[in-house]
């Protein structure tokens, strides 16, 4: 018996076959992983999105000249100083990955403390191509040693990994020769105070190839359990963990790429450094605790989240998950989680609507959660909400903030949107947009909008200024418009442009909210005869089917065929203004954007863009619908192939 022992383990201490076939993902991560993304099988998924309608609309002709010019920059300014600084080569390595890609975040010795942190691995299958694998890693090891750099080999399982030696500074070097910080040296008095160096840390890369498969990774405990796992050891992987086996089986099996988190894990580690003390008045007077406000918002009842991207002959579809026990939800996720009922377009949205979302969220349900989150986080939060009703009755004693506002919500919020009317990125971020509040008494729902403004208006003021303005009333077809005083509006630079005013109007059992007046007046004059509906468009109500249909609580649509058609036009007539936005970012000034104008042009010349009719046969529409179920809240979205690339 102890010579068969001794046996099995010999042989699991034996690194795999050559040409065994690597264990799928979960089987070959160690169950304590926190988190991965992955594409279990490279070759599958190049082939199959090189079908998709994204993938033929970025290789189409028309794009060629705007493709290849960026393309062109990233390469010059990005890929190629970066593989210069490195000395290696991208490609080489991502034209190896024939089966499964992966990356991923281990506990490591991660217990939570500032000075632990947890591990990563990566994990490439390069099946036929594990020679050129060898040859590729190999010339790595030479170029590191030729450069003077440190380098130190050890044996895992009987397989030789290869220790690349780097300090914290230099990667920081690497990355800002290629990504200039205009203002580094322009440090002084007047001007920007100077950041303080980080610690120059050393940072071990492991790496070496086990079969087929490349391993990298920042701890040798690491890599030891993965190739355990590769030679079939007993060591419990990422598929022994019941939670991940009920996810994957829900979201995984068809997929191209997909992630998992273990949130629970996570969050559970997290908290264990937080203070638990009683927080000092003085400096927390509204005795907030981070640990009691994590249990109150419900987020100790995350045990996953996950995403899985899939194609097929009819379209694509993303799946976005939280796994969520229905009995522990509580807070933020219980608020979020949609009921299960109609949330299709309702007979008066047009057709010719650009965006549609439905959400059928109990107001009054999610008020009363919301009291009792507050309450649990801190009894001084819920505090402020009496403040403000006891405000309030200084100017209306027989105002009642429950009866008069809460108990007048409904179980449903629609909002749709339509084409601007003019092509620019500031009619953009303002399209015609329409709200709608379903009320049991929307009338009453309007008169208590109205007065809380009248009464904010009454408010003291400064300087015996002039009275602010009150809200205004109109008839229109029989119904009462409410148009409210005048608020400041802003453009895309943050800079005051111009005023807006809010219009709302009782109608068929919804308060409708909108700040284009001819909107809500052209919801009021069809209403009762909208003409052509958006929920008669075809292809509609079989897209949906794939995210799960309309009666989850949760829908919405875009026309992107529309959607896409203005923005390109508008990239191609406003480019000023997004030049002007990315400019003055953060990757706008590293590339050198803000020091030279003409640098923009060379990244994004939209003035290359085809016209839309060239492309347009790529777009149709999208739709995503929300659900939750007794595991967890689902969303999905689903692109379907358009019309016009069908066989």
């Amino acid at each position: 018996m102890k010579r068969y022992c001794l046996l099995l383990g010999l042989l699991a201490a034996l690194p795999p076959l050559p040409g065994a076939p690597v264990p799928a993902p979960e089987k070959l991560l160690p169950r304590d992983t926190l988190a991965f993304m992955t594409v279990p099988d490279m070759a599958r998924a190049e082939a199959d999105y090189r079908k998709c309608a994204g993938w033929l609309f970025w290789q189409d002709p028309a794009l060629k000249p705007f493709k290849d010019k960026f393309l062109a920059k990233f390469n010059k300014d990005i890929t190629q100083p970066f593989e210069k600084e490195l000395g290696i080569k991208f490609a080489d390595y991502l034209d190896l990955a024939r089966g499964q890609l992966t990356l991923a975040v281990t506990r490591n010795d991660w217990e939570g403390q500032k000075d632990q942190s947890p591990g990563f691995l990566l994990l490439l299958d390069a099946k036929e191509k594990s020679e050129q694998l060898a040859k590729n890693l190999a010339e790595v090891r030479k170029k590191w040693v030729d450069a003077g750099k440190q380098i130190k080999t050890e044996k895992i399982r009987n397989t030789e990994f290869t220790t690349l030696i780097v300090m914290s500074d230099d990667l920081r070097n690497v990355f800002n020769k290629v990504f200039p910080d205009p203002m580094e040296g322009w440090e002084s008095l007047d001007g920007p105070a100077k950041k303080k160096k980080p610690e120059n840390k050393k940072i071990e890369i492991i790496v070496g190839q086990s079969d087929t498969l490349l391993i990298v990774g920042g701890s040798a405990k690491d890599i030891e359990k993965i190739m355990a796992l590769q030679s079939g050891g007993g060591a419990p992987a990422l598929a022994d963990s019941p939670q991940y086996q009920a996810d994957h089986q829900a979201l995984f099996r068809r997929a191209l790429v997909y992630g998992w988190v273990n949130l629970k894990s996570i969050i559970e580690t997290a908290t264990k450094s937080l203070d638990e003390a009683t927080p000092d008045p003085n400096r927390n007077p509204l005795g907030l605790s981070p640990k009691t406000a994590i249990s109150a918002l419900g987020l100790n009842g995350l045990n996953s989240a996950a995403f899985a991207a899939e194609e097929s002959p009819e379209g694509s579809l993303m799946t976005l998950y939280l796994g969520a026990q229905e009995s522990g939800r509580k807070g933020l996720l219980k608020i979020l989680s949609p009921e299960a009922k109609d949330a299709g377009p309702a007979p008066f949205v047009p057709a010719d609507a650009t965006k549609f979302n439905r959400w059928r969220l109990d107001l009054k349900k999610a008020w009363a959660e919301l009291e009792k989150t507050l309450n649990e986080i801190s009894p001084a939060l819920l505090g402020t909400l009496t403040f403000f009703e006891t405000a309030i009755k200084q100017q209306d004693p027989n105002f009642d903030l429950r009866k008069n506002l809460i108990e007048n919500l409904g179980d449903d919020i629609i909002s749709y949107e339509k084409a601007p009317e003019r092509l620019s990125f500031e009619a953009l971020t303002a399209q015609p947009t329409l709200f709608l509040l379903a009320s049991p008494d929307p009338e009453k729902l309007l008169a208590t909008v109205k007065a809380l403004s009248g009464l904010a208006a009454m408010g003291p003021r400064r300087g015996g200024g002039a009275a602010p303005a009150k809200p205004e009333e109109r008839e229109f077809l029989g119904r009462k418009i409410v148009t409210m005083p005048p608020s400041p509006q802003f453009n895309m630079r943050g800079e005051r442009q111009g005023e807006r005013r809010l219009n709302l109007c009782a109608n068929a059992g919804y308060l409708a909210i909108s700040y284009d007046s001819a909107m809500l007046e052209e919801y009021l004059r069809h209403a009762g005869n909208p003409g052509k509906p958006l929920r008669d468009k075809p292809g509609l109500t079989e897209a949906a089917q794939k995210v799960g249909g309309m009666n989850t609580g949760l829908f919405g649509y875009e026309n992107q065929a529309q959607t896409m058609r203005i923005l390109l036009e508008v990239l191609k007539k406003d480019s000023a203004t997004l030049q002007d936005l990315i400019t003055l970012s953060p990757i706008g000034s590293r590339l050198g954007m803000a020091e030279d104008s003409k640098v923009f042009k060379e990244w994004f010349d939209f003035s290359l863009l085809p016209d839309y009719s060239k492309i347009s046969k790529y777009f149709d529409m999208t739709v995503f619908a929300g659900a939750a179920s007794a595991d967890g809240l689902t969303l999905k979205f689903f692109t379907p192939r358009p019309p016009q690339l069908k066989p």
